[in-house]
């Protein structure tokens, strides 16, 4: 009996854990409609804010940084998801 075809999900995964990216579609396109109820903003959305305001995004860490004289502080550049 053969194994069942993987999830689109568990691809976008693998690929990301094997190669550090997908060819696939970016992993919050699977999330995009409950993160619409989230009221999460798109990145394309952010420069119709004001400065200051707060608003909800979600994103894809890939890479981070600690820095020696950055005193501690992590740089995360660019999967964080806080509803």
């Amino acid at each position: 009996m053969p194994f069942a075809a993987p999830l689109e999900g568990e691809d976008i995964v693998n690929d990301y854990c094997g190669m550090g990216f997908t060819m696939g579609r970016h992993p919050l396109a699977l999330l995009r409609n409950k993160l619409t109820r989230l009221r999460v903003k798109r990145a394309a959305e952010l420069n119709q804010f004001e400065t200051g305001l707060k608003v909800r995004v979600a994103g894809v860490v890939t890479h981070r940084q600690r820095p020696e004289p950055a005193s501690g502080v992590i740089f995360m550049c660019g999967i964080w998801l806080r509803p």
